[in-house]
């Protein structure tokens, strides 16, 4: 029950989370972290509930990334209209796009110079020759 009331009251924050600032979704999040232990320590009965357990343990960090990660929103759009991705290089090419839009809105720069410039530097796992 304690992690159903935590799932629901984080959907509803979830839901708010475009009226309310930064500092506030953040403080909700760092609310849910005492309320996880509390939901943890509770008494559990039989290997589905222990399974439970590790997995929300285990997890934990990414739980609630839904409260405050407004980027989050239009991945999960696109996967549902594209039906998914159809390869990995097409899953982490999307990606990269978004990180690179939702930097380029944080820092109140053009999306498309960011774009431009993103795509005109080195892979960062390449070599850069030196001009000598």
């Amino acid at each position: 029950m304690a992690l159903r009331w935590l799932l629901r009251r984080a959907i509803a924050i979830g839901r708010r989370r475009e009226t309310l600032r930064d500092t506030t979704l953040a403080q909700y999040r760092a609310d849910h972290d005492p309320s996880i232990d509390r939901a943890l320590a509770l008494p559990r009965r039989g290997e589905v509930a222990q399974a439970l357990r590790r997995r929300i343990a285990r997890d934990r960090a990414h739980l609630f990334v839904f409260v405050t990660d407004r980027a989050l929103r239009p991945s999960v759009i696109f996967r549902e209209v594209a039906n998914g991705f159809r390869s990995e290089w097409g899953a982490q090419t999307y990606a990269a796009f978004r990180s690179v839009v939702r930097t380029a809105k944080a820092n109140r720069r053009s999306i498309l110079d960011s774009l431009r410039n993103a795509l005109a530097a080195p892979p960062a796992n390449q070599a850069v020759a030196l001009p000598g």
